[in-house]
């Protein structure tokens, strides 16, 4: 069987963020063929592109996609030995792959015929997107480990946290599932690469799928948790002690402070720096052993006095997104269009 390496190569590239980086279970690092389709599943994502191949079985993902990307020939040759091996051909390179039946592969899209079924907007695609930049990696709190969407009425709510900060994106929604479910953070980052153009998803009791209309399907998981977060309580309160109802847009020149109080501390990570508001005057300093900075700068709008000290890298990696902000003792609140973002204080 012969197909051009591009067209091949293409396919296989968007299974590769689902295959196991880890052989512990080897059949989890192997890419599917099913002679209409091809898939990949690492026990966390699940992801199914069609695909029109004369052979069913299944190979090692990394290895067929690096002979296909370090390869320039036009097309690649399938042929079966008489060996438990494929033959691979490209141009004269030649690969003899080990190659298991489709009856090893321990995965199966399951049926979502019953699931609650929802268009896939570009406002979804960019609330997940936006929430992203908060998503953590303390497997001790599963709701740090993906995306949790809250439905409530016609206003979907989506948030994610790190411990250090939390995000909330809020757009109009007319819900049809009632529960808050977790989606994980790698089901996540490929929903929005590959949904950009919309589709659909379906939402069952404990799991969760994604396609559009050229046959790519996108499964996941839905991640469990006995003692949810209350991420409305945490965000409404620090909303609330705020003076005004409309924060402080970002002045360019603080962007361009926060980035030269990064540059201090550059080999610092997590070390924080002091942010005071006096009479609508924002001054900040940063101490290390490379170096000492201060600035300040006068707000164009009213704001409380307040003084806190923050991590200035945490405000650095989500400043260019927002358009206003505003200081609490607790925390920094930067803020767009239907999305907060918080950082919490450091302990002085």
């Amino acid at each position: 069987m012969r197909m051009s390496r591009l067209d091949l190569l293409t396919a296989l590239e968007v299974l590769e963020p689902a295959l196991a980086p880890k052989p512990i279970i080897e059949e989890l690092t192997f890419i599917w063929f099913t002679g209409t389709s091809v898939y990949a599943y690492n026990d966390v994502i699940g992801i199914v592109t069609p695909l029109e191949t004369e052979f069913q079985g299944g190979m090692k993902g990394s290895l067929i996609l690096g002979l296909l990307k370090k390869s320039r020939a036009k097309e690649v040759e399938f042929q079966q030995s008489n060996t438990s091996d494929l033959i691979i051909k490209a141009a004269n390179a030649r690969l003899n792959l080990a190659y298991y039946e489709i009856e090893r592969s321990l995965w199966e899209m399951p049926d979502f015929e019953r699931s609650i079924s929802f268009e896939v907007t570009p406002e979804l695609i960019k609330a997940i997107d936006d929430v992203t930049i908060s998503i953590g990696q303390d497997t001790s709190i599963p709701d740090q480990l993906g995306i949790t969407l809250i439905p409530d009425g016609n206003i979907l709510y989506l948030f994610s946290t790190d411990s250090k900060t939390i995000s909330r994106a809020m757009i109009p929604f007319p819900c049809k599932f009632e529960n808050r479910i977790i989606l994980p953070a790698l089901f996540c980052q490929q929903f929005v690469k590959l949904f950009k153009k919309g589709g659909r998803m379906m939402v069952m009791r404990d799991s969760v799928l994604a396609e559009n209309d050229q046959g790519l399907r996108l499964f996941t998981r839905l991640i469990e948790t006995s003692r949810p977060l209350e991420f409305h309580e945490t965000v409404d309160s620090v909303l609330s002690s705020m003076k005004v109802a409309q924060h402080v847009p970002v002045p360019k020149r603080l962007k361009l402070a926060i980035e030269r109080i990064a540059i201090v501390l550059e080999h610092h990570i997590g070390e924080p720096a002091e942010f005071r508001i006096a009479d609508n005057v924002l001054h900040m300093h940063a101490n290390t052993a490379l170096g000492d900075i201060k600035d300040s700068m006068r707000l164009d709008m009213d704001h409380n006095n307040v003084e806190l000290t923050v991590d200035p890298l945490l405000i650095k990696r989500a400043i260019n997104g927002s358009g206003s902000f505003y200081l609490t003792p607790s925390c920094v609140v930067l803020s767009s269009e239907n999305f907060i973002h918080l950082i919490s204080a450091s302990e002085r």
